[in-house]
């Protein structure tokens, strides 16, 4: 059962080292085009206010995210991922797997007898993987609500009420015992 839950955040966790790793090297690409842009203009006798370079900085930033992140993103949520399922699916099936969880639990709980005790405490930690398989691949899909947003602040935003949405469920797998 730990197995499964390790495996599912090292899975994550390379995800998530690999996508960072991606934005800093996008971030700094951006920053570099930022001032050369910046440079242009001023060398040409155009003034950029702070508020324009920091407009412009955060456009080429977005952009510089948006086309290679996204496919980047794209290709690994395929992998782990089935194609047609969407972030709301997988709240569902997060939701479900919890509910799968409990009933094992009150399962469990009833069992008499050295045999169906072993079943029950079996098919609990069936359950609780299978959550954890459902928790991993809903984080996975966060990034669909970023991408979906149409800017940073809007997509952070809808990132995390997606998370939060998976927050009770899936703290179960790894704290219920």
């Amino acid at each position: 059962m730990w197995m499964a839950i390790a495996g599912v955040a090292t899975v994550v966790a390379i995800a998530s080292i690999v996508w960072a790793l991606s934005m800093r090297s996008d971030r700094d690409s951006a920053n570099a085009r930022a001032d050369r842009a910046a440079s242009t203009a001023t060398a040409e006798g155009g003034r950029l206010t702070d508020e324009q370079r920091r407009a412009a900085a955060t456009r080429i930033k977005e952009q510089a995210f948006d086309a290679r992140a996204q496919q980047r993103f794209r290709t690994v949520r395929g992998k782990l991922i089935a194609e047609d399922k969407r972030a709301d699916d997988l709240v569902a099936d997060v939701n479900r797997e919890g509910s799968a969880l409990t009933a094992a639990r009150k399962a469990e709980s009833a069992a008499q007898g050295q045999d169906q005790n072993a079943r029950a405490e079996l098919a609990s930690v069936q359950a609780r993987a299978n959550l954890s398989a459902a928790c991993a691949r809903g984080v996975v899909a966060v990034m669909d609500k970023f991408f979906e947003a149409g800017d940073v602040q809007r997509g952070a935003d809808a990132a995390l009420t997606h998370l939060e949405k998976l927050q009770t469920k899936c703290q179960r797998a790894v704290t219920d015992a």
